[in-house]
């Protein structure tokens, strides 16, 4: 089994100040699984990845570590969650100092463009 990601698990729940129940809780895991990939007896699958990085409120570069350690290469819209443009974008939607209108404008243009996007390629 692999230590290597239980290793990057406890990293994370210790830079997110997370204990291991709370993030079973909001992942929807038995806490009891979450020690088996800590102590390296199990191995996650592709999606508990996911379900964990998501009950962590991972960062880009914290997800990409768990999935890298569970022996993973991010995949599809997974590998667009690194994309250093679209990280600014998600920063941009998500920051409480920029007007609420702004934000909501900002969305409105980009599935606007997305659209288009979709249009073009049909």
């Amino acid at each position: 089994m692999t230590t290597a990601f239980g290793a990057a698990l406890r990293e994370v729940l210790a830079e997110q100040g997370l204990r291991q129940s709370a993030v079973a809780e909001v992942a929807d895991l038995d806490i009891s699984i979450i020690s088996r990939y800590l102590s390296g007896q199990r191995s996650p699958t592709r999606e508990t990845v996911r379900q964990l990085a998501a009950g962590c409120e991972c960062d880009a570069g914290q997800a990409l570590r768990l999935y890298l350690a569970a022996g993973f290469a991010p995949d599809g819209v997974e590998a667009t969650l690194f994309d250093p443009e679209i990280q600014e974008v998600a920063a941009v939607l998500h920051d409480a100092s920029i007007p609420l209108r702004d934000r909501e404008s900002l969305r409105r243009q980009i599935s606007a463009l997305v659209g288009i996007a979709r249009q073009m390629a049909a």
